[in-house]
């Protein structure tokens, strides 16, 4: 007698039995089920920008707050750019830095039109 088997609990030996039965990709083909069954229930975005939580008024208004502040940002020295992000399970305005540096960061505030200013250092921006 396998000392070994007798510690393991129930649960491995199914699993033992389980790959004896169906093979050595059995194991791969139960994740694959399991994530298609688990799949439907994830909460997948709309479109882009919508969290299909109904919060489409306060995405819609952060965009027309990045779009006013938009060139201001981006004429700071530093800026690379600017998007839309989450912090707390609340919209923010991200605010992208080549690097942060006392300059770069001098004078930003905290919050922009009552959103939270989310300041990244990303680097260097290629185009490719």
């Amino acid at each position: 007698m396998n000392v070994a088997a007798d510690t393991d609990g129930p649960a491995l030996r199914r699993l033992r039995v389980w790959r004896s039965i169906a093979g050595p990709r059995a194991s791969w083909y139960a994740c694959l089920a399991l994530g298609v069954a688990v799949l439907p229930l994830a909460e997948w975005p709309m479109a882009a920008g919508q969290s299909g939580d109904g919060d489409d008024m306060e995405t819609e208004g952060i965009r027309q707050v990045l779009e006013r502040q938009r060139e201001a940002l981006m004429r700071r020295p530093g800026a690379v750019g600017v998007g839309i992000g989450q912090r707390d399970g609340k919209p923010a305005i991200v605010f992208m830095l080549k690097k942060k540096t006392p300059e770069t960061l001098a004078d930003l505030p905290r919050e922009i039109e009552g959103y939270r200013l989310l300041i990244e250092e990303v680097g260097e921006v290629v185009a490719y």
